[in-house]
């Protein structure tokens, strides 16, 4: 279990063929998290819930859609697991 484990962060990408969706669609999270921060600064109501969820696939899509070094994509791997496994709760319990 703990190989595969080990497996899935360290496993290399498979060169994907559409670059459309791989930039196309980080273009359009990046869009969302800059409204998401536009929106949490120039309103009173702090509600941090699409933050939270934009915040989450922008991780796994760098994490799982782009080629970096061994050590970046372990990194970036855990950051995107651990966002979720504290984002999830957070937003079905305060949502």
């Amino acid at each position: 279990m703990i190989n595969r484990f080990k497996q899935s962060f360290i496993a290399p990408l498979e060169q994907k063929e559409n670059k459309l969706w791989q930039y196309g669609f980080l273009a359009v999270l990046l869009i969302f998290l800059t409204f998401d921060i536009y929106r949490v600064q120039t309103r009173d109501n702090l509600s941090y819930n699409r933050f939270f969820i934009t915040i989450g696939l922008l991780l796994n899509h760098l994490a799982f859609e782009f080629k970096f070094g061994v050590k970046v994509t372990i990194l970036i791997r855990f950051l995107a697991c651990s966002w979720l496994l504290i984002g999830l709760p957070y937003f079905i319990l305060y949502n």
